[in-house]
């Protein structure tokens, strides 16, 4: 288990449970970000996988959402790892899921956090989250 803000006054918290066969271990990213967790899980030989948990508040502030930012493309691109697994509560209201566009502007994080995306990473589709409008994942 590696876990984030559990007794903070600040954070609600974030746990990250990995089954105990796994040996996973805490990974601290080079630039933190409020809310996210990280570890590290030991592949065959050499080769790691790096899981990261992040909740990405409504209510977050810019300065926040490029930290997260930062955690993930320093991440992509560390020679740490080949693998990495990123999941989480992404609030961006401006985003369509399964498409992976938004019609922000390029001074939005919504439209930083797509881009950061695109640019990094392959990513699967991801459904509205229960308190979300789930018309945002039909993008029209």
């Amino acid at each position: 288990m590696t876990s984030m803000n559990i007794d903070e006054a600040c954070g609600r918290g974030l746990v990250l449970y990995t089954a105990t066969w796994l040996n996973a271990s805490q990974y601290i990213p080079s630039t933190p970000a409020q809310e996210s967790v990280w570890c590290t899980v030991q592949l065959r030989g050499q080769d790691k996988l790096i899981i990261g948990c992040v909740y990405q508040s409504p209510t977050s502030l810019p300065a926040n959402d490029e930290a997260i930012n930062d955690v993930i493309r320093n991440t992509a691109t560390s020679n740490k790892c080949l693998h990495i697994l990123i999941m989480g509560d992404f609030n961006y209201p401006n985003v369509c899921w399964n498409t992976w566009m938004t019609f922000a502007s390029h001074d939005v994080s919504d439209y930083k956090f797509v881009e950061t995306m695109k640019n990094f990473l392959i990513s699967a589709c991801v459904e509205a989250n229960k308190s979300q409008d789930k018309s945002n994942t039909e993008c029209s």
